[in-house]
């Protein structure tokens, strides 16, 4: 019985480490990519709409634009098989094992972004910011 125990456990065990596994690559991308690329453009508006009120007050504008992201997808997996002692062993030094193994296993995951920022030319952002909108480009 504790064979087909010990069986039923590592095939669970390895089905986990395999299916770990189909998180990260493309699958990854697909999950984080529009993630990004709306957080990008809701946070460029924001830094626009306060360049427009900077503008108002007379302060100068500034603005960073995103240069890079970087992502770090990590799944870390442990197993361990931990001596677990019951009390009637306790009194017997080297004979007479009464203890048994308890299995333990973590999975974890993180994603760790690194986003790097550049000042944006002051001159061109100037420019753009003070260029009318056509019509055409409203409609």
């Amino acid at each position: 019985m504790r064979l087909w125990a010990a069986k039923c456990l590592i095939t669970a065990v390895s089905t986990i480490f395999l299916m770990a596994g189909c998180a990260l690559g493309p699958r990854i991308v697909e999950l984080n990519r529009i993630k990004y690329n709306e957080s990008v453009k809701v946070t460029s508006e924001r830094q626009l709409l306060l360049n427009i009120v900077r503008l108002r007050y007379v302060d100068s504008p500034s603005s960073l634009i995103v240069t890079t992201i970087a992502e770090q997808p990590e799944i870390a997996a442990s197993l361990q098989a931990l001596p677990f002692f019951t009390s009637s062993a306790a009194g017997q030094a080297f004979g007479g094992y009464a203890g048994t193994i308890l299995p333990q296993a973590q999975l974890s995951g993180a994603v760790r972004p690194t986003l790097s920022y550049a000042p944006m030319d002051d001159q061109e952002f100037t420019r753009r910011l003070f260029t009318p909108i056509s019509l055409e480009v409203v409609a």
